[in-house]
């Protein structure tokens, strides 16, 4: 957590954010909707400088779903009005939290429109970091390496007989660099059962929705 930058989704008293803040992180993105909402959570967040609170609207669809993350791309047209220096701060977000924020089947789906969205535009930028890593490294004069010592990533070995060299354009450093950088995203959800009106059965729904998303399968198990 230690300097790091979070993002917040549906921070609402901004709880969840605050405490990542005093766990370390460097920045803290406290997002949310609603004046009243957003005025609450900057109250709240006012003793800690590593939070700022930004207004994400993940029901703006404005932006088309299969934006890749170029200027207001990546979760509604709500992030094309930050500051664009939180903007370049936003794609070193490398861990998404997210908690208590879905009760019903349209906010369930937007959430993961979102992330979708946002998880594209995080990983590019991750990719674009250990790309320029490298080459910063590949920069350093032999004297430099040799006092810095060699990287994991630079004793990895030639390919074996019959093995096919990692490439197609792309340094096989860079690969494992970006994958151990990209954003992690950490959920916390309350499964509230309601009856439904039909059936008058005790279910879950916006916990099945979730589920769905995730492509698993409700749990079966009786809430009697």
């Amino acid at each position: 957590m230690r300097g790091a930058v979070v993002l917040d989704l549906g921070a609402g008293t901004g709880l969840t954010g605050i405490v990542a803040a005093r766990c370390g992180a460097r920045r803290v993105f406290l997002t949310d909707v609603g004046d009243g909402v957003l005025a609450n959570c900057a109250r709240n967040a006012r003793e800690d400088g590593a939070c700022v609170v930004r207004e994400l609207d993940w029901m703006d669809d404005d932006d088309d779903d299969d934006d890749g993350g170029g200027g207001g791309g990546g979760g509604g047209t709500s992030l094309a009005a930050w500051p664009p220096e939180d903007v370049d701060t936003l794609d070193e977000c490398r861990l998404i939290v997210c908690a208590d924020c879905v009760y019903d089947d349209a906010l369930t789906d937007a959430l993961f429109r979102t992330l979708r969205r946002l998880l594209r535009r995080l990983n590019a930028a991750a990719t674009a970091a250990a790309a320029e890593g490298e080459v910063l490294k590949e920069r350093r004069s032999p004297r430099e390496r040799g006092r810095m010592g060699t990287s994991h990533d630079e004793k990895r070995r030639a390919p074996r007989e019959g093995e096919r060299s990692p490439g197609n354009g792309r340094d096989h450093a860079t690969i494992s660099s970006a994958a151990a950088s990209r954003p992690r995203v950490i959920f916390a959800g309350e499964r509230r059962v309601n009856f439904a009106v039909g059936d008058a059965a005790p279910r879950a729904h916006a916990h099945e929705r979730f589920l769905s998303h995730l492509g698993l399968a409700p749990d079966a198990a009786s809430f009697a």
